[in-house]
């Protein structure tokens, strides 16, 4: 008989009685005990923390030693209980409930909160109260607790599960008021400490404590330092999340599709949801466990797969990436304005870095200084919140990438939702028939068109800093859409990097195509000062400066023989495509085994001052024709000259 789809479960009772399956994670109940009594274990958004969280509540309370086997029995704990199960009466504190939207609205929030987990445990192990919590301070609340169960038979565990999670949403987006919550005085670092002296004073047994990431306890200094951290522990690391194994036997469990192969619906899922590393040497890679719940329970539903990939819980994940980008943290305190904006540009590159698949390197930050946040702290927040994972180690320092196609989709909703704010939005239906024109007539004239378009209704604010990367990665958004293409963007072909590459994918289509994609920033057209040059001059020659790079470029990619079968049927084009602002200067196919080829420019005539004369124009035309002349005699003369391909 097949097993429910635990979707949006957190309860575990829940789970295991009402007939849910189960990826038994209970073993690593054993290895924590080996830890140290109190723990603390960071992981990204919906990874499975707040099940771990009820687990260790069903398994530690006292109250629950009479079904112990009904919860337990078909689990590895089941058949090796430890000496510490049932033993503990257990608190239990959820901070994800918290609404950080309003700073002036947080501390009461979390008062409540604390007074509400308070109440549910005095009612659920009938205790007397002697004399009524106050409604006082967080710690002052937990104060009257501690003092209320002095003597009671039971010794404490404290279970607190998303303790950063309204902290996390006000460092982003109310620098100031995080500052505060952690600061000497601050509510939260006060209730901190008060744990900590129900630790030292034998009130507190246990405490396990759950996160995204560690910036916030850092922050709370000597406030609350006895925590062990076992997130990037390689025997802690599969407790959270689902190994390959673990997918498997849930589809097995499940499913029972007819036409559809478990293994397709295992590789799906893999490129999708998997490829997370916590600790640089994991035996497993590791899925994100809600969406891979959440691809089944569509399957289970309606015999496929959602048709939006990502669950709504993480689809807006991007407005978060964004208040990562643009905080204001340790730059501010000793450095000038144009040093902050500079450290938010060096984000920025490093976002546009990561989407081209470039490893980030760095050194994962043990222990967060707001006050001297650096770009190593920065990829490490990324790291912690799971926008990236650990490709490799090399001694302390690890390579971070993308884990899987969900987080490089958030990044590009970042892109197109922030960065290109406001604009009109990708149209799919557009980028389709512009790819079809490529794919069935070898044409990209659509292409062209729909990036003047796009760039045309965005604001004149885009161009400030937008560069040739912004351009390249607009190019691949418009063409990643359309599965008759596998498009890659900075397209390793051996002899460099194609700016735009799209190659057979798993629909067979006429046409592929390599596209060098060159931008011109209009500052640049349009120097303050021309030292002796003519404007006409200057901006020809930065069009043909960009010309022969891409012309050099494509000769090179050309050589490499995974293509030969491509161009010797005709089937590979090649275009230089430069653009500034929103204008195409050169759209050109390239053929390149023509030594004789000459730079042909769009409808230029924009760009001159006024007045100029058609006789200048054709000026223009003329020198570019001599540079382009010159530009050749020096490429017989290199040393790289490319080799002559296939006939095309």
């Amino acid at each position: 008989m097949l097993k429910k789809i635990p979707y949006c479960i957190t309860n575990f009772k829940e789970l295991i009685t009402e007939g849910n399956a189960y990826v038994d994670k209970t073993n690593f109940i054993e290895i924590l005990e080996n830890a140290t009594k109190c723990n603390a274990f960071f992981r990204p958004r919906k990874f499975g923390k707040s099940l771990l969280i009820s687990t260790l509540y069903y398994y530690y309370d006292y109250k629950y030693a009479t079904e112990f086997d009904d919860l337990f029995g078909c689990t590895y704990i089941g058949a090796h209980p430890t000496p510490l199960r049932n033993k503990y009466a257990v608190i239990r504190f959820n901070f994800s409930g918290i609404n950080s939207s309003d700073p002036k609205k947080v501390y009461e929030e979390f008062t409540t909160n604390i007074m509400l987990a308070i109440a549910t445990f005095f009612v659920e192990n009938k205790i007397t109260l002697n004399k009524p919590i106050e409604r006082l301070s967080p710690a002052h609340v937990l104060r009257q607790f501690f003092n209320e169960i002095m003597a009671f038979e039971h010794q404490l565990y404290i279970l607190i599960d998303e303790y950063d999670h309204f902290s996390n949403n006000m460092l982003g987006l109310h620098t100031d008021a995080f500052n505060d919550m952690v600061s000497t005085e601050g509510f939260v670092r006060c209730f901190f400490e008060e744990v900590k002296k129900g630790r030292d004073e034998g009130l507190v047994q246990q405490i396990f404590l759950s996160g995204v990431c560690p910036i916030t306890l850092d922050s709370l200094t000597s406030g609350f330092n006895i925590s062990y951290d076992l997130t990037q522990m390689p025997y802690f690391h599969d407790v959270a999340g689902f190994t390959r194994n673990d997918v498997e036997w849930l589809i097995d469990s499940t499913l029972s599709l007819k036409g559809i192969k478990n293994e397709d619906i295992l590789e799906q899922m893999a490129a999708l949801y998997n490829g997370y590393d916590f600790c640089g040497n994991a035996i497993n890679k590791i899925f994100n466990s809600d969406l891979v719940l959440y691809y089944l329970k569509s399957l289970s539903s309606i015999g496929k797969p959602p048709e939006i990939l990502m669950d709504k819980n993480v689809i807006s994940d991007y407005f978060k990436l964004q208040a990562l980008v643009s905080l204001d943290l340790g730059e501010m305190n000793n450095s000038s304005f144009t040093q902050v904006e500079a450290s938010k540009s060096l984000r920025t590159d490093a976002i546009l870095s990561i989407m081209r698949g470039e490893p980030q390197h760095a050194r994962l930050t043990q222990a967060f200084e707001l006050a001297k946040f650096t770009h190593n702290d920065f990829l490490s927040l990324l790291f912690y919140m799971g926008y990236l994972t650990i490709e490799s180690r090399i001694g302390a320092n690890v390579n971070l990438v993308l884990p899987n196609e969900v987080i490089k989709g958030i990044f590009y909703d970042y892109f197109t939702n922030v960065y290109l704010y406001p604009t009109t939005g990708i149209d799919n239906r557009a980028c389709v028939e512009a790819m079809e024109e490529i794919a069935t007539k070898g044409r990209n004239g659509l292409f062209i068109k729909y990036i003047s378009d796009f760039l045309g209704l965005t604001s004149d604010r885009i161009y400030l800093n937008f560069s040739e990367k912004h351009f390249q990665f607009l190019g691949y958004m418009i063409a990643s859409g359309y599965t008759g293409f596998k498009a890659t963007m900075e397209k390793d072909v051996g002899y460099g990097h194609v700016d735009l590459a799209l190659l057979p994918n798993e629909t067979p289509v006429k046409y592929y195509a390599f596209e060098e994609l060159k931008y011109i920033k209009a500052g640049d057209l349009n120097p303050k000062s021309l030292e002796g040059q003519s404007l006409e001059d200057h901006r020809m020659g930065l069009i043909i400066a960009k010309w022969d790079e891409g012309l050099t470029e494509l000769k090179k990619y050309s050589q490499n023989p995974e293509f030969a079968s491509l161009q010797s049927e005709g089937r590979l084009k090649k275009w230089i495509t430069i653009f500034s602002t929103h204008r195409c200067l050169v759209n050109q196919e390239i053929d390149v085994e023509d030594n004789s080829i000459q730079m042909q420019l769009c409808d230029f005539t924009w760009w001159f001052p006024p007045k100029i004369s058609s006789t200048s124009i054709k000026t223009t035309k003329r020198l570019a024709k001599i540079s382009r002349k010159a530009s050749a005699e020096e490429r017989k003369k290199s040393s790289i000259a490319p080799k002559t391909p296939s006939s095309n």
